[in-house]
């Protein structure tokens, strides 16, 4: 699997190109499935697939850090994503600043499988819709508000989204 990494930047620098060409306004990267089969050994780390090390637990020391650098190298790929963005001229800005880029996991701690404090993350600007550069946190909301807020940024005005109970309107 060593060269998932190549594979990862590859896929990243094609789907940045077709946007900068205009062949496409949107893109998807999944890296894994929910039953994380991945090795990282190209990390040097021991022989464990991703989902093992998520469900490690926070007592099992040698597994959480191996986890932790592990989603630190995730975070190096949303970084380097971030960056072609960023260094693509369009208009008087950046395809960045025209973009809207979600991350997302689907659980907070695999050992658990919580969705408790579930981490998002927006980059871009949205073509001048959305104010970056903050971190917001809310108490017992929907994630349901948040895709409503997507919706709303992408310019396609809803108030709601998905289940009818978990609606609120959009969350800024």
């Amino acid at each position: 699997e060593a060269e998932f990494r190549e594979l990862l930047r590859s896929q990243i620098d094609v789907m940045v190109n077709a946007m900068a060409c205009d062949r496409t306004r949107f893109g998807s990267i999944q890296c894994s499935s929910a039953v994380n089969a991945l090795r990282f050994t190209f990390m040097g780390l021991n022989d464990h697939e991703g989902h093992s090390l998520s469900h490690s637990g926070d007592s099992n020391e040698p597994l959480q850090d191996q986890w932790d650098r592990m989603l630190v190298w995730y975070s190096e790929q949303q970084n380097y994503l971030l960056d072609r963005l960023a260094s693509i001229p369009e208009g008087e800005g950046t395809l960045l600043d025209n973009t809207l880029v979600f991350f997302v996991n689907e659980i907070s701690r695999g050992n658990t499988h919580s969705h408790l404090n579930m981490p998002f993350m927006l980059a871009g600007g949205a073509g001048g819709r959305l104010n970056a550069g903050r971190y917001l946190k809310y108490e017992s909301e929907s994630h349901v508000r948040l895709l409503v807020t997507i919706l709303n940024l992408m310019g396609i005005e809803q108030d709601k989204f998905g289940h009818p109970d978990e609606n609120g309107g959009p969350l800024f």
